[in-house]
């Protein structure tokens, strides 16, 4: 069991003594409380402001919306999804994994990007073949949308959609289209709380250049930002609680039955433990295309 109370003291730690994974200079940055996309950087910046959002949760589930995207088979795509949060979950914290476990939960029905303060909830990747719901940007490969407590950075709910409409996506090696492990990994990383980094080599750098997986594999700086937000710390994934604020639900408010709520899950990696709801603000992160130098 994790006490959220000692999580800001582990994170001070790390970062006045570091961690011994690399001696180069870094400059990873977390998402914060600050709107509309505020920024904390291990090397201090006008960015910075307010708290840094975590999960503050030994484990954390994930859902798959059920209709999957019809480019790609659901098999191929929910690997590509599992894989895309596994690459921040090897033991690269000095030999040991990050301090928080995943599971892969329920596929759901509900395809909206929504948090419940009153219903059962999901943390949702859904593909957009259909419409894209964000027109006024086009070019963005994907979304993640968190909601999290203003006062504290705890992350209460994360849903990703990804631009499947007007974007192309492969799970082979490289072509022209977009490498949907490399996306989901992005993504992920937003997930856990991590912001854009300026490393261009760091799976968090914010722009994406067709056909590369360069993004499938974590730079020094994104393992560094992981493994201080989450220090080692061992996780029991069989008895540890995935279960979202309010309930797990797969589906939308509006078809929930009251006082009614899911609670079965499956199997996979995550972090847990703690109540109060104050005030919901939200945070949305874009990935986009990297212009092409001529």
């Amino acid at each position: 069991m994790f006490f959220p109370w000692v999580r800001p003291f582990l994170i001070l730690f790390f970062l006045l003594m570091g961690t011994s994974i690399s001696t180069r200079a870094h400059a990873f940055c977390w998402a914060s409380t600050c709107q509309p996309n505020g920024v904390i950087c291990e090397h201090p910046s006008s960015l910075d402001c307010g708290s840094p959002l975590y999960w503050p949760r030994e484990c954390v589930g994930f859902s798959i919306q059920q209709d999957g995207t019809s480019y790609l088979s659901f098999e191929e795509a929910s690997s590509a999804i599992v894989a895309g949060f596994n690459v921040w979950l090897e033991p690269f914290c000095n030999g040991q994994p990050p301090g928080i476990g995943l599971i892969e939960m329920l596929n759901v029905s509900c395809d909206r990007v929504e948090y419940n303060s009153s219903a059962g909830n999901a943390n949702v990747i859904v593909f957009r073949d259909k419409l894209w719901t964000h027109p006024e940007s086009p070019d963005k490969i994907a979304v993640t949308t968190i909601t999290f407590s203003p006062s504290t950075g705890e992350i209460y709910d994360v849903d990703i959609e990804i631009n499947s409409n007007q974007h192309l996506f492969t799970v082979s090696e490289p072509t022209e289209a977009y490498d949907l492990v490399s996306i989901m990994a992005h993504e992920a990383g937003h997930f856990f709380g991590m912001g854009h980094s300026p490393e261009w080599d760091a799976t968090m750098f914010e722009m994406y250049e067709p056909g590369s997986t360069q993004q499938r594999t974590l730079s020094i700086d994104d393992q560094r930002g992981m493994c201080t937000m989450y220090p080692p710390w061992p996780i029991d994934l069989a008895r540890c609680n995935p279960i979202p604020r309010h309930g797990f639900s797969p589906e939308c408010r509006s078809e929930q039955p009251e006082h009614g709520c899911t609670i079965s899950h499956s199997v996979h990696h995550s972090h847990a433990q703690r109540w109060s709801m104050l005030l919901v603000a939200l945070l949305v992160f874009g990935f986009s295309i990297r212009r092409r130098m001529h």
